[in-house]
């Protein structure tokens, strides 16, 4: 027994082919009158009653090469350009065969009126489809529910393919989700159905299939779409004012500026499993990048001991794994006593003072980021400890604040000291803008952005953004797999000034004023990929005058702190501010 929903498709299909009957019957008979109409002859009649009498034999021909072709086996209404061309075909192939059966049983029917309607036959069946297309594109909104939010998914992968049926089959409320379209950069899916919707694009064709679809708001389906690409989809969408939301297990987040310009996250790395299980690790610093480098180490199979001034940070769900130790990095005895009890192997630095949370006093900047630091250093030296890492912000030109001038000095005495021994390998993991800071060149920005003042940009300046995750990874890789030294964390892709700062004023929806200064660059360096965006880099120091000027600002803050002259310390980190970056 047929169902509702059998009959349905049945009835719908029957009036399909009827509907194109009636369309090729139409393309006949303008055939006749183009061919005929205007040249009366005494033989017009004749000629027009042979052509009536074969019309049921061109139908009939039509329609079997419809039905072969497979023309009927999708709706009209999710018909793309193969089905098209399926049609370009089948009606071809319908002419030649009309014209071979009228030449090879003597019809004498006008071969003109046969390929006249062939061609218009073509033109009516195609266009009866765009026009249904586009009448539900844009006219068949759900009527029953004016809170419909039409989503274009992101990758047509599996991933993608469940969320979309999940999406479409969710029960509705005061606000439904409705997926009518997938984006994908595989070409091998372009124009294919996956869950009952069509890959409209690639990824390029974003701005293009939003404004068609009427797109409100725009779902990434998974996390492994490369930097560049994820910004382009973004920009595409803020542009066209949806919102943009990433797929999170059973629920949709949205997806801000921030994550964009750097990397979502990091998959469970099998490497540094290789290089870290069973080993013991010591991270000085729960913040956000210390307690990402926890974790990921206490998911490599590592024993994980955690040191934070901060009850708050420690209590976090993220480090449940590890052993957390309450103490402050000023307090050189304790820390050594925790140093020496851990016996760690790996010891991280990802601890300080910066211009976030400095508390202002330049004695307490310079005993958390100088002297603490480089007690550090001695205790895990002491203890035995096989590697030590320092991670650090980079600072673009000279530092701009006391905080960030202390620790430029205290990692510039662990490289003096560690140059002078062999045993413990010590590396400087720096980074450049990292995206959650309020610090950062965005932060700035968008500060700027909302008060409504100029943002001034250079133009061929570009921009490189971390996120926590990617400075952590990073740093445990270099640790597991490179010599020591210094390295710098930057972005795959860099983002150009001006495009930030439009993106900004974007995402703030402020109408800020954007002036770019000087000219772009005339030749550009070709960026090459790497496995981890990890560089070896110069060191600032290597500049001979300012290296003797860090050295004489370290040499003073020693003295300050012993004799805790806090204008002495201050004008001593202030000394590293005034120098000049080298060339």
């Amino acid at each position: 027994m047929q169902t509702n929903r059998q009959r349905h498709f049945y009835l719908r299909k029957a009036l399909i082919i009827f509907l194109d009957m009636l369309l090729i019957a139409l393309g006949l008979l303008i055939s006749i009158l183009l061919r005929f109409g205007e040249n009366p002859s005494p033989g017009m009649t004749r000629h027009m009653m042979t052509v009536v009498r074969f019309s049921p034999v061109i139908l009939g021909v039509s329609l079997f090469f419809l039905f072969v072709m497979g023309v009927y086996r999708v709706y009209w209404r999710f018909a793309d350009m193969r089905d098209m061309l399926r049609i370009v075909l089948a009606l071809s192939f319908a002419t030649l065969t009309n014209l071979l059966i009228n030449r090879v049983f003597k019809l004498k029917c006008t071969r003109i009126v046969l390929s006249l309607d062939g061609i218009l036959s073509i033109l009516f069946l195609i266009s009866a489809r765009f026009a249904w297309i586009l009448i539900q594109d844009r006219l068949m909104v759900d009527k029953n529910n004016k809170n419909v939010r039409r989503a274009l998914i992101i990758g047509a992968s599996p991933a993608g393919a469940a969320l979309a049926k999940r999406i479409n089959e969710s029960p509705a409320g005061s606000v439904r989700h409705e997926a009518v379209g997938f984006l994908d950069e595989d070409v091998e899916r372009l124009y294919r159905k996956v869950s009952n919707l069509t890959v409209e694009g690639t990824l390029a064709d974003a701005p293009a299939v939003i404004a068609r679809k009427r797109v409100d708001e725009v779902i990434f389906s998974d996390r492994s779409l490369p930097t560049q690409v994820r910004r382009r989809v973004f920009r595409a969408a803020r542009r066209a004012g949806c919102s943009v939301l990433m797929a999170e297990e059973s629920k949709l987040s949205a997806v801000r500026l921030e994550d964009v310009l750097a990397g979502w996250r990091h998959e469970k790395d099998g490497a540094l499993s290789g290089a870290y299980a069973g080993r013991r690790a010591l991270i000085v610093g729960a913040g956000r990048i210390g307690a990402r480098a926890a974790t990921l180490l206490a998911e490599a199979g590592a024993q994980v001991t955690v040191v934070d001034q901060d009850e708050d940070r420690l209590a976090v769900s993220a480090l449940k794994e590890c052993e957390c130790v309450l103490a402050d990095l000023a307090d050189e005895a304790r820390m050594e006593r925790i140093v020496r009890a851990a016996r760690p192997e790996l010891l991280c630095l990802a601890a300080g003072l910066s211009r976030e949370n400095a508390s202002g006093s330049a004695l307490r900047i310079a005993a958390v980021n100088v002297a603490g630091a480089v007690g550090l250093w001695k205790a895990a030296r002491d203890a035995g400890a096989e590697k030590f890492v320092v991670v650090t912000e980079h600072p673009e030109r000279c530092p701009d604040n006391l905080a960030q001038a202390a620790r430029v000095v205290g990692a510039e005495e662990i490289h003096a000291l560690s140059a002078q021994e062999d045993g413990m390998r010590t590396y400087f993991v720096l980074y450049r803008n990292l995206v959650s800071s309020s610090g950062s060149v965005l932060g700035h920005m968008l500060e700027k952005a909302a008060r409504g003042e100029t943002l001034t940009v250079r133009a061929g300046e570009t921009y490189s953004f971390v996120s926590e995750a990617d400075v952590a990874h990073s740093a445990l890789r270099v640790a597991a797999a490179c010599e020591p030294g210094t390295y710098v964390i930057d972005s795959e892709d860099p983002v150009s000034a001006e495009e930030l700062a439009k993106l900004v004023c974007r995402e703030a929806e402020a109408h800020a004023e954007i002036l770019v200064e000087g000219e772009a660059a005339a030749a550009e360096t070709e960026a090459t990929a790497e496995d981890t965006p990890v560089e070896h880099v110069r060191r600032l120091s290597e500049d001979g005058a300012y290296a003797a000027r860090l050295q004489r600002a370290s040499a003073d803050v020693r003295e300050a702190l012993k004799e805790e002259n806090e204008e002495k310390a201050a004008r001593a980190l202030r000394s590293v501010c005034a120098a000049e970056k080298p060339e």
